[in-house]
């Protein structure tokens, strides 16, 4: 990939509008909170607990700091 593709899916990935399926990022936590699962400070700590343990720890975790080291 060249150095100005690389830039266009930067710049494609940044923009909001983009469809990249970005509330995926989210993991689903505005639906949780319309649905009234998420419903106040101690369950929206429980959903951060669960987002660091069981996903950024041991996917995100690594590849960003993979990245950083590169």
């Amino acid at each position: 990939m060249t150095d100005a593709a690389r830039l266009l899916v930067a710049l494609q990935h940044g923009d909001s509008f983009f469809p990249s399926g970005a509330i995926a990022f989210s993991s689903g936590l505005e639906n949780l909170a319309d649905a009234g699962a998420v419903a106040g400070a101690a369950d929206l700590a429980d959903f951060v607990r669960g987002q660091v343990e069981h996903r950024w720890a041991p996917f995100d975790r690594p590849v960003v700091a993979a990245a950083h080291r590169a």
